[in-house]
């Protein structure tokens, strides 16, 4: 019993050796450890602002900020500031130098909204780049972002290229004959349909034979081939050159043609009309057609052109 009694003695002797007892100014005394070796900030309530002279917090679990986490730039010569907030259902960053939110966060939508953005590179491999005809796309389900020029997004409409006709070309042949100088060259910058449009212009006159009407067929052809359901006709009726007023002796007409035709990208392409004279009623001779420019006989001021021009539809 004795024994037990001494060995209390001593183990309170030592703790009291361990701690030491502080009176405060308001006559409270204060039991502190000074061997603990910590500051007992983890059960204290700071009254005033806790300033760390630069030190970190490190090993955090979890922050719980009740107002503002304000930054400050590293060049102290900034004086601006970005602070993260959340005010009424509203997560933002506030921008001290714009006076606004350069970023808001709804809680209630998750609507996000961004004043301004800039994406450098797309999510794809290689990561694309902007260019000044760009425009972002979804690369993938999972919204990804991607940068195409317009002619390469699937389902637009980029109107590629337009020619018209620097002459006339005679036909007088019942045979399927190119229009001259009236050709389209083109390098399919994306994969698609091409939709081409055909407006050609062709005529007769009556200085050596009447006829009383003529029919020309045309068709658009790629790389020389005709193109199917490519195909218009014209017909032209006439009259005696001293049945009209000005006694013109050009008869002209217009047909539109319309196809489509598909490409796949980097490929070559060459696309012309072809012209045919399919019918007439004079049975003397076969006239002369003429397809492409057209001047009339007391306007030689005026002209008109044929034309032909595409629009691509990329897959």
């Amino acid at each position: 019993m004795k024994k037990i009694a001494l060995l209390i003695v001593l183990n309170c002797g030592l703790m009291c050796a361990q701690t030491k007892t502080l009176v405060t100014i308001n006559g409270e005394r204060i039991t502190i450890d000074p061997n603990a070796g910590g500051d007992n900030l983890g059960n204290h309530t700071a009254t005033t602002t806790l300033n760390l002279d630069t030190h970190d917090i490190s090993s955090a679990a979890t922050a719980f900020i009740k107002k503002d986490a304000q930054f400050f730039d590293t060049n102290t010569a900034n004086s601006n500031t970005f602070t993260v907030n959340k005010n009424n259902g509203t997560f933002g960053i506030y921008n001290s130098s714009a006076g606004a939110n350069a970023l808001s966060i709804n809680e209630t939508s998750s609507k996000t909204t961004v004043v301004s953005a800039q994406i450098t590179r797309g999510a794809d491999s290689p990561a694309s780049t902007p260019d000044n005809s760009y425009v972002a796309v979804a690369g993938d389900t999972n919204g990804n972002v991607t940068w195409k020029p317009l002619y390469k997004v699937k389902g637009a409409t980029t109107d590629i290229t337009q020619i018209y006709s620097m002459d006339f070309t005679k036909i007088n042949t019942s045979t399927f004959t190119p229009i001259g100088n009236f050709s389209m060259h083109l390098v399919a910058p994306a994969t698609g349909v091409l939709y081409i449009k055909a407006a050609m212009i062709n005529y007769i006159q009556l200085a050596y034979t009447t006829p009383t009407s003529i029919k020309t067929e045309m068709v658009i052809a790629a790389n020389g081939v005709p193109i199917p359901f490519a195909y218009g006709v014209s017909f032209i009726t006439t009259g005696a050159t001293s049945a009209y007023a000005n006694k013109t002796y050009y008869h002209p007409t217009s047909t539109n043609i319309y196809c489509q035709y598909p490409v796949t990208e980097g490929q070559t392409y060459i696309f012309t009309v072809m012209a045919r004279v399919a019918d007439y009623t004079d049975s003397a001779a076969l006239p002369f057609n003429y397809v492409g420019s057209y001047v009339p006989t007391d306007r030689t001021d005026k002209f008109y052109l044929s034309r032909m021009q595409a629009t691509l539809v990329a897959d």
